[in-house]
């Protein structure tokens, strides 16, 4: 029998149930069907209620924002951020790099390589002496070799309203909220403010939050030419991996290490038990109970990798209900894809207007990748190419391309 129509009459509910309909035929990688069904029926009456199980840890946030304003919460000794505001040229950083400096010598974040972080723990003891934002300019063309030039903001991290920033920025955190930081950088004016939500701005200093406020007053200044920066902090991207085997841990350790939240998703039949690298969430449920126990959103990548061709089917059944999604992956040849399409029809679910644009299978970037790890880079590089709305091209062929066509 197949899986659809397992799925389709409901036989999914215990080892008993799918061996009888499946009448041994547990094919496509199906053997996980079954593993791990004892621990879903130890009680019938548990497993009724034990739809999702949780492992949380504690979230380790990996974007670098986030790491340097939790440092900045957490360090209690003074601190200065530095911020690329501006870049001319070529430059290893864009606009927007932050690092934070602590006057013991801590650093969180980096403004380049790796290769002016010195100068700028240098550079800062004067504002941690002068407790006032300074402006520094490094060209890249004698000191980096970059062909280019970067502006850096350096200036006390001393929240004029503490209290209300932290609850402003943990709730967008928590509720992966946008937020916005405006930063100044003219003769007489220079600092940095956070906006929430619209409404609420918060000065790095008193006298930022004074000067700058002042200045956003007046709508009419937002277009005028004035040294200015305004960064618009987008929520964290979302990862859900479904599947618990090592090529999916290896694709949520990586997602993690360049700043997604991660989540893995298994079947509750076949559990993830533990992980040992803090900051990813594990969800175990069933397919029915999907969209009700995570917040899957439209810009959110996906990756189907159970090694399990019915549950994969199952769980891409309650995906197509979301309104959208950035990435859909599935792991496998075309063959499997176009399986999991046609079953869809086959079981009068009909793709939605976004599936053909977001579907990737099979999922990943041409590398010769064969092993965990190397099918987990093959596929978070596919991701992050799609998010940044790029093709995944070699920069090589790219700048030959360029000289090519005079460019």
């Amino acid at each position: 029998m197949s899986a659809v129509a397992c799925i389709k009459e409901g036989h999914m509910g215990s080892t008993e149930e799918i061996k009888e309909y499946m009448s041994g035929n547990i094919c496509r990688c199906d053997s996980g069907l079954i593993k791990g069904n004892h621990f879903a029926n130890a009680d019938e009456n548990q497993h009724n209620m034990a739809f999702i199980t949780y492992f949380r840890f504690k979230k380790k946030p990996m974007r670098e924002i986030d790491r340097v304003l939790h440092k900045a919460y957490m360090w209690k000794e003074p601190k200065v951020l530095a911020t690329i505001i501006r870049t001319e040229g070529s430059s290893y950083r864009k606009a927007g790099a932050a690092m934070l400096i602590s006057e013991g010598g801590k650093t969180e974040g980096g403004v380049s390589g790796g290769c002016i972080e010195k100068e700028v723990r240098r550079q800062s003891f004067n504002v941690f002496k002068d407790k006032k934002p300074v402006l520094i300019e490094y060209d890249g063309r004698y000191q980096l070799g970059c062909n280019g030039t970067i502006y850096i903001l350096l200036e006390p991290f001393t929240i004029s309203n503490d209290a209300v920033f932290w609850e402003y920025y943990f709730q967008a955190f928590q509720k992966r909220e946008s937020f916005k930081i405006f930063s100044m950088y003219a003769e007489n004016a220079k600092g940095s403010v956070f906006n929430f939500n619209d409404q609420h701005w918060v000065g790095l200093s008193k006298e930022t939050e004074t000067c700058v406020s002042s200045f956003l007053n007046s709508q009419s200044n937002l277009n005028e030419d004035i040294n200015k920066f305004l960064r618009q902090v987008k929520p964290r991207k979302q990862l859900f991996v479904f599947g618990g085997e090592v090529d999916a841990h290896r694709l949520a350790e990586m997602a993690l290490m360049v700043g997604y939240d991660v989540t893995m998703v298994s079947h509750i039949q076949n559990p993830i038990i533990g992980l040992a690298l803090e900051g990813i969430r594990v969800i175990n449920c069933i397919p029915e109970q999907l969209l009700k126990t995570t917040n899957i959103d439209e810009n959110a990548a996906v990756v189907l990798m159970s090694h399990s061709y019915s549950r994969d089917l199952a769980f891409l059944v309650q995906l197509i209900k979301l309104k959208g999604l950035r990435y859909l992956g599935l792991l496998g040849p075309a063959n499997r894809r176009n399986s999991l399409i046609n079953d869809l029809l086959e079981l009068s679910f009909e793709p939605p207007f976004w599936f053909e644009d977001i579907v990737f299978g099979p999922a990943g970037l041409d590398i010769g990748g064969e092993l965990p790890a190397e099918v987990a880079l093959s596929i978070i590089s596919e991701i992050q190419a799609v998010f940044n709305s790029r093709e995944g091209m070699s920069f090589m062929k790219i700048s030959k391309s360029a000289v090519l066509n005079n460019e």
